[in-house]
């Protein structure tokens, strides 16, 4: 290898180091802030005209650039809405103690491989069942270490759920797979790797809820679109720019 490409590999690993460590400097979880505090974090026009056309409604909660936002993201805004008291919240809690155990088991996952995710994520859950406390829940999800427990927990249950129901989604497979299950192995179930439509739609089904995403896109005009996927009644709405998703929270929901 040349002098030339060794600096260039050095260079380009150097920049990628960089990136990681700002990143890392960004937290897991923000504060409650105004949707329009967005702005400040934006260069493209077309996405700083698109803020202003969401309802004042929202405020928004940034979350960590890491490839795991969109799950950080919905696992918050899945259990922020959770009263101990409602039908809602049991159905969910019921979801977590046992149905998604079953649920990786008849995808055709070793419970030996699964077992330490399962245990960990229904200790944390239920642990903050016990506490009922939003300081809880941000305690236990701004957490790296633990949150990431209850993340592979969720992409395992949304890979279980793909595979189940390969048929389905088969079609819809981005290039270059042919297969769900190579797709899962690849796409879904390592940390850091980003969501697409595939995944929310079989967390939705997973979950027997829906989620709403609200789009800063390059779509002409100047208003950004939403979509609605899956039936339930919990939403979480998340807002989706290139790469990247923040939780937006709605005072009328």
């Amino acid at each position: 290898m040349s002098t030339e490409i060794e600096a260039q590999h050095a260079a380009q690993d150097q920049l990628l180091s960089e990136i990681d460590q700002e990143v890392k400097k960004q937290p897991l979880i923000g504060p409650v802030e105004p949707i329009v505090s967005l702005k400040s974090t934006l260069t493209d026009q077309i996405f700083i005209d698109k803020i202003d056309s969401i309802p004042a409604k929202y405020t928004v909660r940034r979350l960590r650039g890491d490839g795991n936002c969109f799950y950080r993201g919905f696992l918050f805004g899945l259990l922020a809405q959770l009263d101990t008291n409602t039908p809602n919240s049991d159905h969910l809690w019921q979801k977590f103690s046992s149905s998604f155990s079953e649920l990786l088991v008849r995808a055709g996952f070793e419970p030996s491989a699964v077992d330490i995710f399962f245990e960990v994520a229904q200790e944390e859950l239920e642990a903050l069942r016990a506490a009922h406390s939003l300081d809880a829940m941000l305690e236990l999800l701004t957490d790296d270490m633990r949150s990431k427990y209850l993340i592979t927990y969720l992409r395992l249950c949304c890979s279980a759920q793909l595979r189940l129901d390969h048929e389905q989604y088969q079609p819809f497979l981005p290039e270059p797979y042919a297969a769900v299950d190579r797709f899962c192995a690849d796409e879904v179930e390592p940390c850091d790797r980003e969501v697409d439509q595939l995944q929310i739609q079989a967390l939705c089904a997973a979950f027997g809820c829906s989620i709403r995403t609200v789009m800063l896109d390059r779509s002409p005009g100047t208003a950004a679109n939403e979509l609605v996927l899956g039936e339930g009644p919990l939403l979480v709405t998340l807002l989706f720019r290139p790469g990247h998703y923040d939780l937006l929270l709605s005072s009328s929901e």
